[in-house]
């Protein structure tokens, strides 16, 4: 019933505007920033064209777990495929446990969350005392043939640039070795992932 009534009061605020404004005739803003022009990619309902396509790219990811020292080692070879009508000059990969580095903007700009109600068991947490340094380490990056390839680290973001722009229907293959440290899920409630210990069996999930 509310809904009908909002609806009939929008109803009336039009007509009132149109019979204070005989030359209104209803224009609202153009959709062009939302809803783009359909094209051979995308038609005017957003649905896949008939030129539309997608990147594709292929993991073989090796990962170790240290349960002693919870850190998690891994090496993975990328086939990266573009499907794209464009050459590529540079990749970019995301690095998101950089949001637990200890100089990520999350850390950085993060403003006093302890109050009143805080448990003590979170309190070193609050105050950037628990201990614990996330982050991403990057061992190397290499392409097929084991050649180091230059990257920057922005934040959780990484470049990598080609030897060579990727042209459309290529392939490029490369390697990444890589590590972080598990954090304490019981300690740091509100984050997902982490490391839970069992006591009763002596083991980490």
């Amino acid at each position: 019933m509310r809904r009908i009534l909002i609806s009939f009061c929008m109803i009336g605020f039009v007509l009132q505007v149109a019979a204070q404004n005989p030359t209104w005739q209803g224009k609202f803003e153009q959709l062009d920033q939302l809803l783009p022009t359909p094209n051979s990619y995308r038609t005017g309902s957003g649905a896949p064209g008939q030129n539309y396509w997608q990147q594709r790219a292929d993991y073989v990811i090796n990962v170790e777990v240290d349960d002693n020292t919870q850190i998690l080692t891994a090496s993975e070879t990328i086939t990266y495929h573009n499907n794209s009508p464009e050459s590529l000059k540079y990749l970019w990969l995301q690095l998101d446990q950089n949001l637990f580095a200890d100089n990520s903007l999350t850390d950085l700009s993060r403003t006093g969350s302890v109050r009143d109600s805080v448990p003590a068991k979170f309190f070193g947490y609050n105050v950037n005392e628990d201990g614990y340094s996330g982050g991403y380490n990057i061992k190397s990056v290499k392409d097929a043939a084991g050649k180091a390839l230059p990257y920057i680290i922005n934040n959780t973001m990484m470049r990598i640039d080609l030897p060579s722009p990727l042209k459309t229907g290529e392939k490029f293959v490369f390697s990444v070795d890589w590590s972080f440290q598990e954090k304490d899920r019981n300690a740091v409630m509100m984050d997902r992932g982490g490391y839970e210990y069992f006591p009763e069996d002596g083991n980490y999930l």
